[in-house]
């Protein structure tokens, strides 16, 4: 406690032990002195205490600003880096965003689960089967659904499927025919297909044409391998060359 205030209260105790000998007016004025001197008291008790606050706020306040600069000089640093690496390129979800993994030289395409996923109606199957075999044979990661028969079961087939040919194959090669335009899931896997395509610039559906069906949503002027002058050994070579950028074999 400190000083003066021992010193007022050692007033207001012998104001108050003079009490005895005063009149009733003397009393009363005495009284308003005393609690005057109370007020006084208090105030003076309490300043030390709100300086004291202020202090804390004013040092909380310097210590914010210090904080705020001290992230601030991270945050253009780490900026700079970035801007400085040239391999770094964001991913923002779409497959063509997905494919740009580096700018210095690593393979885009090692980021897809298959080279090509075959797109064909049940009644096609033994031509396209030809096919998927040889490709196979020359190490081409290829989606055939009766290879992945355990991996698609217990599965929702709407939501597999659409991974499949809207995010998971660098190519998607659709066999074209009446059976084809006629399905219920080779419509939805073409729909997944053309929402990729519709996504990206470079080319991802790849038409084979098995008659002279026009299939709806895909635009004519799209070229396309025509089966049955090919073969399957040529579509084979085709698709070989689509892969590697290597012309085709004569």
């Amino acid at each position: 406690m400190r000083r003066s205030t021992v010193g007022l209260l050692a007033a207001v105790g012998a104001a108050m032990s003079a009490l005895a000998g005063l009149s009733n007016g003397d009393v009363f004025a005495l009284a308003i002195l005393s609690a005057s001197a109370a007020t006084a008291i208090a105030v003076h008790l309490a300043f030390p205490r709100q300086k004291s606050h202020m202090k804390r706020k004013k040092l909380k306040k310097r210590k914010s600003k210090k904080l705020k600069k001290r992230t601030s000089k991270k945050l253009k640093k780490s900026g700079s880096s970035r801007a400085a690496d040239p391999g770094r390129v964001a991913s923002v979800g779409s497959p063509r965003h997905a494919r740009q993994v580096s700018m210095t030289g690593a393979s885009a395409e090692s980021t897809y689960e298959f080279d090509v996923a075959v797109s064909f109606a049940g009644e096609d199957r033994d031509f396209v089967e030809v096919i998927v075999s040889r490709l196979k044979d020359a190490g081409i990661r290829v989606f055939y659904d009766t290879d992945y028969q355990v991996a698609m079961w217990g599965e929702d087939l709407a939501e597999y499927l659409d991974q499949v040919y809207r995010a998971k194959a660098r190519y998607a090669i659709m066999f074209i025919s009446r059976f084809y335009a006629e399905k219920m899931w080779t419509r939805y896997e073409r729909r997944s297909a053309l929402v990729r395509a519709l996504g990206q610039e470079s080319v991802y559906i790849l038409p084979v044409r098995l008659d002279s069906t026009i299939l709806e949503g895909l635009h004519q002027t799209i070229a396309y391998l025509d089966a049955q002058l090919m073969g399957p050994d040529g579509i084979v070579s085709a698709t070989l060359a689509k892969l590697t950028g290597a012309p085709p074999a004569p």
